[in-house]
């Protein structure tokens, strides 16, 4: 499987992601968030949660529609070069055999 490389730069400033607000005050709207927002902010995490590559695996039982679930889950592993498990859909038994140390898990 391979990728051409497209030609285009991409700053800090360039949008990553349009993200829904869930409109609890007004209607939705679309809010776009930066590659230097979503970048600093998954680092601050990973530094804050000291992830890491090789260390523990990070779970992941966040909706990824959500900026939480995936900036604070996907994006903070993902800069640390530490691994993620993420849930199909939350499951209660199975999220406490996962805090027990199933899947690796930590």
């Amino acid at each position: 499987f391979s990728m051409p490389v497209l030609g285009c730069e991409v700053g800090r400033e360039s949008i990553m992601l349009v993200m829904h607000t869930s409109g609890t005050t007004r209607l939705p709207k679309l809010v776009p968030l930066s590659h230097g927002q979503l970048g600093l902010g998954a680092l601050c995490v990973a530094q804050t949660l000291n992830l890491r590559k090789g260390a523990a695996v990070n779970l992941n039982v966040m909706p990824l529609f959500h900026l939480h679930g995936l900036q604070v889950n996907i994006l903070a592993s993902a800069v640390a070069g530490a691994k993620v498990v993420c849930a199909h859909t939350f499951d209660a038994k199975s999220f406490v055999s996962w805090l027990c140390g199933g899947e690796g898990v930590d």
